[in-house]
């Protein structure tokens, strides 16, 4: 009965000791403390890198939509392959992204000489662009105050992609309506709005002016 009680009290003893050294022991603790840093880290970086490039194509959709206004507005008139010489041209301001995720819209709204009626003069497109502005817009009420005058409307869009896999991350944080199309990434849209410089009405066609 003493030797099994020696024993027991022996094994108690030995069982305390182990869980002191095991209490005391940090090898390993740098490692679990990493695993459970690592996901947080990920994400922070491919978050910096996504928000940064995204800032960037951002940037440069409004240069696009306000570099095109702005050329169109300089002249007094413009043909169809003078409006796709600038849509070219904008293709160096986005680079070094993909010019195909690029769409531009260039379109020529004025107020009818013999009406207050504001009309859509013309329109042109680059690689599949639409117009979401019309007639009803307040900018273009607003910067048409009197008959005959016109306004240069230029609208950017870029369906920017991914570089890294952190799409479900941003589908979290972001509404859906960010996300075109379905696409791994998100559309960036701007518009720049531009009377012209030197006439009233810049001409596209045999129109000469608004009417």
């Amino acid at each position: 009965m003493k030797k099994i009680s020696h024993r027991m009290a022996c094994f108690s003893q030995n069982v305390i000791c182990n869980l002191q050294k095991l209490k005391s022991d940090e090898r390993g603790l740098s490692a679990v403390e990493f695993a459970l840093i690592l996901p947080i880290l990920l994400i922070t970086y491919l978050g910096t890198v996504e928000v940064s490039q995204g800032l960037t194509v951002s940037r440069n959709t409004t240069n696009i939509a306000s570099t095109v206004a702005d050329l169109i507005g300089q002249t007094t008139a413009v043909t169809n392959s003078d409006i796709a010489k600038i849509f070219q041209a904008s293709e160096a301001i986005i680079s070094p992204f993909s010019a195909g995720n690029m769409k531009i819209y260039a379109s020529s709204f004025c107020k009818k000489l013999g009406s207050d009626q504001i009309k859509r003069d013309w329109g042109q497109s680059y690689n599949g662009g639409t117009s979401s502005i019309s007639t009803s817009h307040s900018s273009v009420i607003n910067l048409l105050p009197n008959r005959g005058d016109s306004l240069i409307v230029a609208e950017a869009e870029y369906n920017y992609t991914f570089i890294t896999p952190a799409q479900s991350i941003f589908r979290i944080f972001l509404p859906s309506s960010t996300f075109g199309g379905g696409s791994n990434g998100f559309l960036i849209k701007d518009n720049f709005f531009v009377r012209p410089r030197n006439v009233r009405y810049v001409q596209r066609g045999a129109n000469t002016q608004c009417n």
